[in-house]
C-alpha cells in the first residue's frame, strides 16, 4: 500500500512539474499578446482622435469658408460640429482612461500626448467645467 502511495506522489511530482514547465513556456506568449492586445486599444484609439479631429477641422472650415462668403451657416452645421466636438473629446477622454489605467506608459503620455491633452482643454474650456462629463481628461490634467 505505501509503494502505491509512494508511486502517485511520484507521478503527480511528475505532473505538476510538466505543468510548471508548459505554463513557464506559455507565459511569454501570453505576455506578449496582451502587450500587443493593449497596444492595438491604444493605436484604435488615436486612429479615432486623428479621425474625429480631422473632420472637426472639415466642418470648422466649412464655417470659416461660409462665414467669409457672407452666408448665413446653417443651424444644422452648427449642431454637426457640436458632435464632432463631443466625439472628438470623448476619444481624448478615453486616451486618459487608458493613461490612467496604465495601457500606456506614463513617460509615453507625458511626451507624445500631453501638450495635445493640455491643448485640448485650453481651446474647449466650456467643456471642461464641474459638470464635465469628461472626468479622465480633467484627473489628467490635474495631476
Amino acid at each position: 500500500m505505501e509503494i502505491v502511495n509512494v508511486c502517485v506522489a511520484v507521478v503527480s511530482a511528475l505532473a505538476t512539474f510538466g505543468m510548471v514547465l508548459i505554463a513557464r513556456c506559455q507565459l511569454p506568449k501570453i505576455t506578449k499578446q496582451l502587450t500587443q492586445g493593449q497596444l492595438m486599444t491604444v493605436l484604435e484609439i488615436e486612429s479615432q482622435m486623428n479621425e474625429r479631429k480631422q473632420e472637426l477641422s472639415k466642418m470648422s472650415k466649412i464655417k470659416m469658408e461660409s462665414k467669409e462668403e457672407g452666408k448665413d451657416v446653417l443651424p444644422s452645421l452648427y449642431l454637426y460640429i457640436d458632435a464632432t466636438v463631443e466625439n472628438y473629446l470623448n476619444s481624448i477622454d478615453r486616451l486618459c482612461f487608458c493613461i490612467d489605467k496604465k495601457y500606456l506608459d506614463g513617460k509615453d503620455w507625458k511626451t507624445e500626448y500631453r501638450d495635445m491633452i493640455f491643448n485640448t482643454v485650453e481651446t474647449h474650456k466650456e467643456k471642461y467645467d464641474i459638470t464635465s462629463p469628461y472626468i479622465n481628461t480633467i484627473k489628467k490634467v490635474q495631476s
